[in-house]
């Protein structure tokens, strides 16, 4: 049987290269020196602590982490307020003009009682413009749409009058006193 002998076989270590006939593999002596066990034993470690980092970069990693924390914190204190949840206003879609003014006051009273969350008049007007649906909504939308800001978009009181204008009733005695006449005409037609 003969043997057919490589550099890489001898490189390998499968072949001994002075006795060629001997097909049993052949250990040798390692080159390389050995690797220790445990690293850590003789080097120092490597995980950083943070809190002794004071890079910029660090510090505004501490800055940001205080304002997540405080606003954490804000958003608990007032999920956890002793004070009643007030509920949300009704929707106004202008089938009954006399619902007007009892949206702007829910509105108001959510106002009231979440001041931070309403500081700016425009936030209040972005609030009921989102309790607008229907008709009341799509009177709003060409305007809130324009690249030209209308005044009444940034201040509450003048979107109010602009709401009233367009959608309260204009004689709210005369269209209580119809209504009480149609009433009375039906149940007297149905006697």
């Amino acid at each position: 049987m003969s043997l057919c002998i490589t550099c890489n076989s001898i490189r390998a270590g499968t072949v001994d290269d002075n006795n060629s006939r001997n097909s049993n593999p052949v250990t040798r002596q390692s080159t390389h020196p050995p690797t220790p066990a445990n690293m850590s034993t003789h080097l120092r470690s490597a995980h950083l602590d943070p809190a002794d980092d004071d890079t910029p970069v660090s510090n505004l990693h501490k800055a940001e982490a205080t304002a997540f924390a405080e606003a954490i914190g804000k958003v608990l204190k007032t999920n956890n307020s002793s004070k009643p949840k007030l509920q949300e206003p009704d929707p106004f879609d202008s089938s009954d003009s006399r619902k007007l003014h009892t949206c702007i006051l829910q509105c108001k009273l959510n106002f009231r009682d979440h001041k931070d969350l309403f500081e700016d008049n425009a936030d209040k007007v972005n609030y009921v413009l989102s309790f607008l649906k229907g008709t009341a909504l799509d009177c709003f939308e060409s305007a809130i749409l324009d690249s030209i800001e209308p005044k009444w978009l940034s201040d509450f009181d003048i979107f109010v009058e602009e709401l009233e204008a367009n959608f309260s009733t204009y004689d709210p005695v005369g269209e209580a006193e119809a209504e009480l006449k149609d009433f009375a005409c039906t149940k007297a037609i149905r006697l």
